[in-house]
């Protein structure tokens, strides 16, 4: 077991959102390593970051959501547990959520303890 804080990449396309998150996350004891609004820069973050934890809105900016997003990550190899946020509860949505193995999703908005609750579990590896 090391003793470095989780690493975590927030993707989030509303700038104010990512900073919650990232204030709340950093206050749990983890370590953001980067926040980005679109899919194209969440992949290139994560193979070069390569986090522990993705927290993900399925909503984002770019031609991919935040779905597509995780599917090509699994594709490229990375194995961080991710966890969406989304506020569309639809089952549509939700099948392609459970379909990739997510660790969890959060329906928006979140509140500081629901997200620091389903980072832990995450990071233990209990899955939803």
């Amino acid at each position: 077991m090391t003793d470095r804080p989780p690493r975590v990449l927030i993707v989030e396309d509303l700038v104010l959102v990512a900073w919650d998150y990232e204030l709340i996350l950093e206050d749990a004891g983890c370590h953001v390593v980067a926040t980005t609004a679109t899919g194209a820069d969440a992949l290139r973050l994560a193979e070069a970051h390569r986090p522990d934890l993705i927290l993900m809105d399925v909503h984002i900016h770019g031609e991919m959501d935040g779905i597509e997003v995780a599917h090509r990550l699994r594709e490229r190899g990375v194995t961080a547990a991710i966890i969406f946020a989304t506020a569309l509860g639809d089952a549509k949505t939700m099948a392609r959520i459970h379909a990739l193995g997510a660790y969890g999703y959060l329906r928006k908005p979140v509140t500081q303890e629901e997200l620091v609750r389903a980072v832990r579990h995450a990071l233990k590896g209990d899955k939803d």
